[in-house]
């Protein structure tokens, strides 16, 4: 079952091709792919959208802008991760809390479930997002994980012009601009050492360079991975 699938964690910088590189690697070496700011965004729309699978009686509560009462949730093991999330923004909480991201990996470790009794087969996860906020929801996140730590962090970094540029073009949102991505970049950079010296196990540290296009890119990084024994036994495992 996907709870002892082993999860390796890729992080990085905005700008840096984290996410094109991740996506890339799991779907070329069968891991589950899991970006949890994709995930947060797709939350978002659902929302937007009114959340249409709910009951009724939630529905009124999104109508009138109030939060969901937990009694509501009842009928749940635990609270959807969107409803969380859309409490979590009527109380201003606009940030991640360590519940909404366990609430999210939960749900997409239930999604491999429902697709490995279909026949799917994942050699592991691979997480993308952190380090969350300001890094302390990270490290609560992954010490729940940490049974199915595969000991592995893969850290994607640029040159900061590079990455800005990158950033700047990609034109996520209408605030995604130089001041935007300055003030992530400065945070990040603090909080990315931290979280990298935190988590225990092994790290692959691969720069994705200016001269690099993305097929370079992603063949320098599994060069780069094929030199680390977490990676290798990793790609030995049948799924």
């Amino acid at each position: 079952m996907s709870q002892h699938r082993p999860i390796v964690y890729i992080t990085g910088g905005p700008g840096c091709g984290t996410t094109a590189l991740g996506k890339q690697l799991a779907a070329d070496f069968n891991f589950y792919y899991i970006c949890l700011e994709d995930c947060r965004s797709n939350l978002l729309e659902s929302i937007r959208a009114g959340i249409p699978w709910v009951s009724d009686e939630v529905r009124e509560c999104l109508y009138d802008g109030r939060e969901v009462p937990r009694e509501l949730c009842s009928d749940y093991e635990t609270v959807p991760a969107v409803i969380q999330l859309y409490n979590e923004l009527i109380n201003s909480n606009k940030g991640w809390t360590a519940s909404l991201a366990t609430a999210i990996i939960d749900e997409e470790i239930s999604e491999i479930d429902y697709a490995e009794k279909w026949g799917a087969k994942y050699k592991g996860i691979m997480i993308d997002g952190h380090p969350l906020t300001a890094g302390n929801v990270s490290y609560e996140v992954v010490e729940k994980y940490r049974s199915s730590y595969s000991g592995l962090t893969i850290a994607i970094s640029s040159p900061e012009a590079v990455a800005e540029k990158r950033y700047v073009n990609r034109i996520k949102a209408p605030c995604d601009d130089e001041a935007r991505f300055s003030s992530r970049i400065k945070l990040l950079n603090k909080v990315l050492r931290e979280f990298l010296d935190k988590t225990p196990g092994q790290k692959v540290y691969f720069e994705n360079e200016e001269d690099m296009d993305p097929e370079e890119a992603y063949h320098a990084l599994c060069s780069k991975l094929e030199g680390n024994d977490v990676w290798k036994k990793l790609r030995e495992e049948k799924s």
